[in-house]
């Protein structure tokens, strides 16, 4: 395996990936956040991987990035896949769908009215990051941005063990949904997310 480490944050939008990536980003030699152009992103998807792959052999030290809108379109196994060549950890945060739906539909308007819509891809898109345990969980990091609001020293922790410095950037979590959405609408998300959410936190206290 390339001695070039990379790490990946990974995650659901507006579940903390932002401020994670920014925690991160001080403890990298680079950091590439998604974006619409840059160089490893393009329309907000990493750029096809022998694209990507010319950029990280002309770098050097620990490369952050943030492909969060690839498990729109890809496993996380195959993500790995792509980049076995390199010595690649991903860091998966996950927040309570509830509040991360309320945070979702504030900013954007797919999903807006569509709760049980977005309990599905909620659901999907953190399965994918389950099923690739199996096969790549010694390279897994399982955090909850919960935790990650609570305590500093969680998240200074997490970046010694990608081998990044950091300092956190996380604010005090609002819980704006389960305070602000109607029961209906939190049932709905609840009862579509339940199985998903119980596995993940399983996962994350082994």
């Amino acid at each position: 395996m390339a001695e070039r480490r990379l790490v990946f944050v990974m995650g659901v939008q507006r579940s903390g990936t932002n401020a994670l990536f920014k925690s991160l980003e001080r403890g990298a030699k680079h950091a590439f956040n998604e974006a619409d152009d840059s160089p490893l992103f393009t329309g907000f998807y990493l750029r096809d991987d022998a694209v990507v792959c010319s950029v990280l052999d002309g770098l050097s030290g620990v490369v952050l990035a943030k492909p969060i809108s690839e498990t729109k379109r890809r496993s996380v196994s195959d993500v790995f896949a792509a980049y076995a060549n390199y010595d690649l950890s991903v860091i998966w945060i996950y927040r309570d769908p509830v509040n991360c739906y309320a945070s979702h539909i504030e900013r954007w308007t797919g999903f807006r009215n569509r709760p049980e819509a977005f309990a599905t891809a909620w659901s999907q898109r953190n399965q994918s990051v389950l099923d690739a345990l199996g096969s790549h969980g010694d390279r897994i990091t399982l955090v909850r941005y919960e935790d990650l609001t609570r305590s500093p020293a969680m998240v200074v922790s997490l970046g010694a063990s990608v081998g990044l410095r950091i300092r956190s950037k996380f604010r005090r979590d609002h819980r704006r949904g389960r305070r602000e959405l109607s029961r209906e609408v939190v049932s709905v998300i609840e009862e579509g997310t339940q199985g998903v959410l119980q596995a993940l936190d399983h996962a994350c206290e082994l």
